[in-house]
């Protein structure tokens, strides 16, 4: 777990699905780089699944995580905030950062690491990293989370044929999250009625996102702008 002395332990969340596929992914990452390495660092790989209970994908293996959220596109984005609030959760290991990544995905864990502890610590404190999309504008399907959760006035763009502009957004493959970064994602999700699909913006929407009121401690209110 962090100390001082290694204040780095970074979680690896791997989505995936209560598939036959998703199960042979999920032991191709087993035999790979998704198991306890210490030599290169603490790290710990926990893979995410939804279906509930009645998926019975987690009796065989005890890095696997069932949430009582649907499958599908549609459920996508429920699915990650809903992993992320586990991970801040009692059950969960404890961690300094979070790195969201799905079962297609390879990751060099030791590589993280080092890049992590590189960091100057007020970045690394605040993180969110990855590769960033290279979408510019927002689509059609956008729409609905950018009206539900952006400031007109930051991502307004006249140059765009919808008339809005991505923040900047790391692609959901994989990215990066410090805890205090987590947490902020997770509290200002509290407001999103419906939780939109798109998850990798959603996540960065959700870090550019403040509402138009505040209670009195100055925190996230519980109603996004519509």
């Amino acid at each position: 777990m962090p100390s001082p002395d290694n204040p780095i332990h970074l979680l690896i969340l791997v989505f995936s699905r209560p598939t036959e596929r998703g199960a042979e992914q999920r032991a191709a990452l087993r035999n790979a780089w998704a198991h306890d390495r210490r030599a290169c660092g603490f790290f710990t790989v926990r893979f995410v699944l939804g279906g509930g209970n009645s998926s019975g994908a987690a009796t065989a293996h005890n890095d696997t995580v069932v949430l009582d959220v649907g499958e599908g596109y549609s459920s996508l984005s429920l699915k990650v905030l809903a992993g992320f609030a586990w991970a801040l959760g009692s059950a969960a290991p404890s961690f300094s950062h979070l790195l969201k990544t799905d079962d297609d995905s390879f990751v060099c864990v030791g590589g993280v690491l080092r890049w992590l502890e590189r960091l100057p610590r007020r970045r690394r404190d605040s993180l969110y990293a990855g590769s960033p999309l290279a979408q510019r504008c927002a689509g059609k399907e956008h729409l609905p989370v950018l009206r539900q959760l952006a400031l007109p006035r930051l991502l307004r763009d006249r140059k765009c044929r919808r008339g809005w502009r991505f923040p900047l957004t790391m692609h959901g493959a994989g990215y990066l999250l410090s805890r205090g970064t987590a947490v902020q994602v997770v509290r200002r999700a509290e407001a999103l009625h419906p939780v939109p699909n798109a998850e990798d913006l959603t996540v960065a929407l959700l870090l550019h996102y403040r509402s138009r009121q505040t209670n009195g401690s100055g925190a996230d209110a519980a109603s996004a702008a519509a």
